[in-house]
């Protein structure tokens, strides 16, 4: 499975997507890729940065963009024969959005597969994504398709101009359930809340 991803991965050629130059096993058995180093640092460190508080709305609206752009790149490939190839990342998350320090943007970490596959697990069991990104039907094993993507990449987003994830950052039992049951709170219901709590968070630095 890591050798077909990889081969995958190595046939995509966008500016939004880090690239995938070789894959193989080396001499000891172990499976490798060789990929892009893109000197910077992954949009996780950036949200960190900020401590839970929303990032510059144009940059994220630039970086949301350039997902989506990459993403719609991704979604769309073809094989040599013209079949559409359906791939899904299946793990958009913060970890996985690489910042380059001169501006370039890039998704990275594919797990491709098709998305006519039975689920996203693996043959330990195991569901393949983070669980706070994740859409519904991927948490519960389910059959997928690119709109699990977009999903997640809305997550990201509410993190980013929020500095909130819409279920909490715990990764328990509770978040799933959450993830399950419940309806995230409103954006504009959190960003009231954050321009209620400001004037004190400011009061208690002075």
């Amino acid at each position: 499975m890591f050798l077909r991803e990889a081969r995958i991965a190595a046939s995509l050629d966008h500016p939004n997507v880090a690239r995938v130059y070789d894959s193989g096993v080396s001499p000891d058995g172990r499976s490798f890729l060789a990929m892009e180093y893109v000197h910077g640092v992954d949009l996780r460190a950036l949200i960190r940065a900020h401590h839970r508080t929303p990032l510059e709305l144009g940059h994220a609206l630039t970086i949301a963009t350039a997902l989506c752009t990459a993403l719609d790149y991704v979604h769309a490939r073809c094989d040599l024969q013209g079949q559409h190839l359906g791939l899904i990342h299946r793990d958009i998350s913060p970890g996985n959005v690489l910042l380059s320090f001169d501006g370039a943007i890039k998704l990275t970490d594919f797990g491709v597969a098709g998305a006519g596959t039975a689920s996203l697990a693996t043959t330990s069991g195991a569901v393949k994504g983070k669980l706070a990104y994740m859409a519904p039907e991927q948490a519960r094993g389910q059959p997928l398709d690119q709109r699990a993507d977009l999903y997640a990449l809305g997550v990201v987003l509410y993190e980013m101009t929020l500095g909130e994830r819409p279920f909490g950052r715990t990764q328990d039992v509770a978040l799933l359930y959450r993830l399950l049951e419940d309806t995230p709170p409103s954006p504009r219901e959190l960003l009231s809340l954050i321009h209620i709590s400001e004037p004190t968070r400011q009061a208690e630095i002075s």
